[in-house]
C-alpha cells in the first residue's frame, strides 16, 4: 500500500497548523453584506448607532429609535443591560456612512462616524432660502448648483447671503 501523502510543508509545525486551521488566513473573511444586514436598525433602516438597544430575541435598535419597550419584529421586551461586547465589536468595523444612499462612498469606524457625518458632502441640507418659500433639499455638494438656479435666490428686496463653506 502507498504511504499516506501529506501536503508539502517545510516543518511539522506548519503541517500541524495546516491541519488545525490556524494557517488559513482569515483576514477579509467576513460576509460584509450579511453583517450589515444584522447590524441594521429595523426602525430607521440605518446601521445601528451606539448605544445599541437589544430585544430579548436579539434584534438590534439604535437607542434613539426605541420608542416603546417592545420590539416591532417579535414584540419581545428590550433588555436593559448594555451589550458591551457587541458595542466593542461594532467599534472595530468600518461601516458605511449613513449618507451612502446619497452617494457617499466612505466607510468609517464608529468613534469617528459622527465627526464624518457632520461634514459629509453627501448629507442633505435645506436651501438657505427656505424662509422665502423654497422647499429644495439637496446634498451639500449639490446645493451650490441649486442656489444658482433657485427662484428665491434673487427675490427682490432680500439681500443675497452666500452659502456657508463647510
Amino acid at each position: 500500500s502507498l504511504p499516506l501523502l501529506k501536503p508539502f510543508h517545510k516543518t511539522d509545525k506548519e503541517y500541524e497548523e495546516y491541519l488545525n486551521g490556524s494557517a488559513i488566513p482569515s483576514t477579509g473573511m467576513i460576509e460584509y453584506s450579511s453583517l450589515l444586514e444584522l447590524l441594521t436598525c429595523p426602525a430607521c433602516t440605518q446601521v445601528v448607532s451606539l448605544p445599541v438597544s437589544q430585544c430579548r430575541k436579539g434584534h438590534l435598535y439604535c437607542s434613539n429609535c426605541r420608542t416603546n419597550n417592545s420590539c416591532r419584529i417579535c414584540k419581545q421586551t428590550f433588555s436593559e443591560a448594555p451589550n458591551i461586547a457587541l458595542e466593542k465589536i461594532i467599534n472595530c468595523i468600518a461601516l458605511p456612512c449613513k449618507y451612502s444612499p446619497h452617494g457617499c462612498l466612505s466607510s468609517v469606524f464608529q468613534p469617528s462616524r459622527l465627526q464624518h457625518e457632520t461634514v459629509c458632502l453627501f448629507r442633505p441640507v435645506n436651501c438657505q432660502f427656505t424662509q422665502l418659500g423654497c422647499k429644495e433639499v439637496a446634498t451639500v455638494k449639490d446645493m451650490c448648483w441649486h442656489h444658482k438656479m433657485c427662484q428665491y435666490a434673487h427675490h427682490p428686496g432680500v439681500p443675497y447671503v452666500p452659502p456657508k463653506r463647510t
